[in-house]
């Protein structure tokens, strides 16, 4: 599970990678959970859950962490994806603990990477993946993005407000 996880990915990212504590984000809601009518009941789906995100401020993700503890990374990649899509960040990564692949939306690329970013060389990397800099890069990163930020689906969105 990915709580058994926290133990290994922890230091990865806080020690290791620079990461700070309240950067990371553990079984963090994607959707809500799409709510299915019948004849005569509603039933609500399961929510879709990112096992980590790595916000670089507060309320604005820059990628997403699938952790697999007893399987390989590959597996996880597939899931990783969707949720960076979903959440509309451009890096995804899957970790077994030992190995880390990384997904970048943009460009399809999946690769093997000795360590997570840290949060400045992320962001620099998700300030190019958007195409964005000067005035504009101020404001992606001071943007209000809290619960406010999502669709009708609950699929959390960067508002149009903070271009």
């Amino acid at each position: 599970s990915l709580h058994d996880a926290l133990p290994i990915l922890l230091p990865a990212l806080t020690a290791w990678a620079g990461w700070g504590t309240g950067q990371i984000r553990v079984a963090y809601p994607v959707t809500r959970g799409r709510v299915r009518e019948g004849v005569r009941f509603r039933r609500q789906d399961r929510p879709l859950v990112a096992d980590y995100v790595l916000d670089y401020s507060e309320g604005l993700p820059v990628a997403v962490i699938e952790a697999k503890r007893s399987r390989r990374p590959e597996d996880g990649v597939g899931a990783a994806a969707r949720r960076a899509e979903l959440l509309d960040v451009p890096f995804a990564y899957a970790t077994d603990g030992e190995r880390i692949l990384e997904f970048n939306a943009r460009t399809g690329n999946v690769g093997e990477i000795p360590e997570f970013p840290s949060p400045p060389r992320l962001w620099d990397r998700y300030m190019r993946e958007r195409r964005l800099a000067g005035a504009a890069h101020a404001r992606v990163a001071s943007a209000p993005l809290g619960a406010g930020s999502r669709d009708w689906d609950g699929t959390a969105r960067l508002t149009a407000a903070c271009w």
